[in-house]
């Protein structure tokens, strides 16, 4: 993060090295995250796919990383560090779904509820992804998965609507041990607009810094506007597609 604003600061143009940083911070993060998911399975013992605990990891980190581009461009240096810590243990582990406050069953009763976690905890869909992948991997008599033959089995008695998990997934009671991937899309989608979001701030704040003109100024060029319009036009329709991901039902 601190290399994303020194970079910013010292060149004219930030998009360069806001885009190297990004793209060399996302491949480290990534091989990070997934040497921890390997470790966490062989640790835990997972039932479900090593290969699928790996790709929840790395898209924990890709959206945890994001909203520390985020914080880097608005929040000073020397507290760049405890805000961001604050941040992810605070939304992390009181809107995750996985403790009071916040559980699993007021997320998915409350549509309002349902999109302040999605869009503001770091953990949403990561808790709920490492508890799913192993319940699907159960036996039928645990009520998780349903067979073929179990075409009239009640949807109030089925174990994961007891447990209110994977409700917005209409195949989540099929018997696999592939892993469970439903909340990767909306997780890559709030982690992309939330990178976007930090490059269109690079172009807002700390102007002086790198050697542009006031925004005042920016804004009185067609070209800058339209860019910045285009821009925040892009971040909504990202935050409204990854919104629309988990708040309706789908397969996929």
């Amino acid at each position: 993060m601190l290399d994303l604003f020194l970079s910013s600061s010292a060149s004219t143009h930030c998009d360069t090295p806001a885009s190297a940083v990004n793209i060399s911070s996302t491949i480290e993060h990534s091989v990070q995250m997934a040497l921890a998911g390997l470790v966490c399975a062989f640790v835990r013992g997972t039932i479900s796919s090593w290969f699928g605990v790996m790709c929840n990891f790395i898209m924990l980190g890709w959206i945890s990383v994001s909203w520390a581009f985020l914080f880097s461009v608005v929040v000073p240096l020397k507290n760049l560090v405890v805000v961001v810590g604050f941040y992810m243990a605070f939304f992390g582990l009181l809107a995750g779904g996985g403790i009071p406050p916040i559980e699993y069953k007021e997320i998915y009763s409350n549509t309002s509820i349902e999109i302040l976690c999605g869009l503001f905890s770091p953990t949403r869909f990561f808790i709920e992804t490492v508890v799913v992948s192993d319940f699907r991997c159960l036996l039928e008599q645990t009520g998780f998965s349903q067979g073929e033959h179990a075409v009239h089995f009640p949807e109030e008695k089925r174990s994961f609507t007891k447990i209110h998990l994977g409700r917005r997934d209409n195949s989540v009671g099929s018997y696999s041990c592939n892993g469970w991937y439903w909340g990767y899309l909306p997780s890559f989608l709030v982690g992309l607009a939330l990178r976007v979001s930090a490059g269109l701030l690079l172009h807002m704040v700390n102007r002086s810094k790198q050697s542009k003109v006031s925004l005042r100024k920016a804004f009185l060029q067609p070209r800058f506007a339209l860019v910045v319009v285009g821009t925040s036009v892009l971040i909504i329709l990202l935050f409204a597609l990854a919104v629309f991901t988990f708040i309706v039902e789908r397969r996929w």
